[in-house]
């Protein structure tokens, strides 16, 4: 038969209690002491570059006593704590957008008895795309030109259906509306010439948007508009068409799409083009079109505002990249399933949205250009074909100035 010892024994239940009375108390003082721990501070930067390694930093107080920190981005910390302590949080964003950060904070006394939560810290990151080229660099070369470009000529935004942004409503198109800083949506006005000097008599090379309708039926022969220096109107040449694709196989190529197209606007801002007009359409993952047509300044100007206010967080709303597939791959699938269809649908869908480039914007909206640009990556290979072919066919060719911006970006 079993008789339990502290039968036996009366004295060690008197031991076994003030054993349990100890730890209650230690547990209860550990647990003031944990109390005691607070936050002094706390910094979360608003806007960090992809892939570039960023740190949550908390400032906390605290007496003998070990803090505790989770994150929901893989990180952990735990440190005794003796006065403020200092603690320093790296981790890497690896998508873009707006990113949740949320933070768990617990204070466990120094004989690990208890443990008290001193806070839950929740907020969110801004992730933008690193670039060779920084904003606050092309903003402190061009100084207040930038701000006394205005916004383009004509700016808007194309669904895969129309203007009403067919696919995904037209609430796509009131969001990009916000990114703009408050600028009008379609058909925003800026200063498209310089100030108006007189008239002449035309000449070869002139085109008919400069004509002076009323001086040239008053007279019966052509008169063409004059403009001083520094504005659009004389431009230094056709206007010159830059199609950025975001289509892209990996953060790395994406990055180096946005870096191309910051990179090619800031060298027609500041190079031998600054007197020609610009056409810009960003076509997104999604094949939804933003474009603008303006001065280089005013491009630029409109590129980094969006540029500033996530315009790839508007474009990517979707997880993870696609996975760059060779033409052959998709031929061999396609004879395997004995179905061709999909490539067919492949076809179809970039053939329509070259054709939207070339008839809804590049005919409307830059009908005299001569050259074009393309920034893609190897995802957009088969759409990128389409849209070259056209214009090509519409008389338009690459421009060799700019032919080092226009390659692909995994060309190299």
């Amino acid at each position: 038969m079993y008789i339990p010892l502290i039968v036996i024994n009366p004295s060690l239940s008197l031991i076994f209690l003030f054993l349990y009375l100890g730890v209650v108390g230690w547990s209860l003082y550990g647990r003031v002491r944990a109390k005691k721990a607070r936050i002094n501070r706390f910094l979360l930067p608003r806007k960090v570059e992809l892939g570039m390694e960023s740190q949550v930093i908390l400032w906390i107080e605290g007496e003998s006593v070990y803090i505790h920190v989770t994150t929901d981005l893989g990180v952990k910390h735990v440190e005794l704590v003796d006065g403020e302590k200092e603690f320093r949080l790296p981790y890497t964003p690896r998508n873009i957008g707006s990113m949740p950060v949320f933070l768990s904070v617990h204070s466990i006394d120094s004989l690990l008895l208890s443990s008290f939560r001193l806070a839950n810290i929740e907020g969110r990151v801004n992730v933008i795309p690193s670039t060779d080229i920084r904003v606050s660099e092309i903003k402190k070369y061009f100084g207040e030109a930038l701000l006394a470009a205005g916004p383009p000529r004509r700016f808007g935004f194309l669904g895969y259906g129309g203007v009403r942004g067919f696919g995904r409503g037209f609430s796509s198109a009131l969001s990009l509306r916000k990114a703009f800083l408050g600028l009008s949506f379609i058909g925003a006005k800026g200063k498209a010439r310089g100030t108006y000097y007189g008239v002449r008599e035309f000449m070869p090379g002139d085109t008919l948007r400069d004509i002076h309708w009323k001086k040239t039926i008053s007279r019966r022969e052509l008169y063409v508009k004059t403009f001083e220096a520094g504005g659009e109107g004389g431009r230094g040449g056709a206007p010159l068409i830059i199609i950025t694709d975001l289509l892209a196989a990996n953060v790395e190529e994406l990055d180096e799409i946005t870096r191309r197209t910051l990179m090619l606007l800031y060298r027609t801002a500041i190079g031998k083009s600054q007197g020609r007009e610009l056409l810009l359409i960003v076509i997104s993952p999604i094949r939804e079109l933003i474009y603008a047509v303006g001065t280089p300044e005013q491009v630029l100007n409109f590129f980094l505002q969006i540029y500033e206010k996530g315009m790839v967080k508007l474009f990517y709303d979707y997880k993870g990249f696609l996975r760059e597939i060779d033409t052959s791959e998709i031929y061999e699938f396609m004879g395997a399933s004995g179905n061709f269809i999909y490539f067919g649908v492949l076809n179809d869908i970039s053939m329509r949205l070259a054709k939207k480039v070339l008839e809804a914007l590049v005919k409307k909206e830059a009908a005299e250009a001569e050259e074009f640009v393309i920034i893609h990556g190897a995802p957009s290979a088969v759409t990128v074909r389409y849209v070259e072919e056209l214009l090509e066919l519409s008389g338009l060719k690459r421009s060799l100035d700019y032919a080092l911006y226009g390659r692909s970006a995994k060309s190299e």
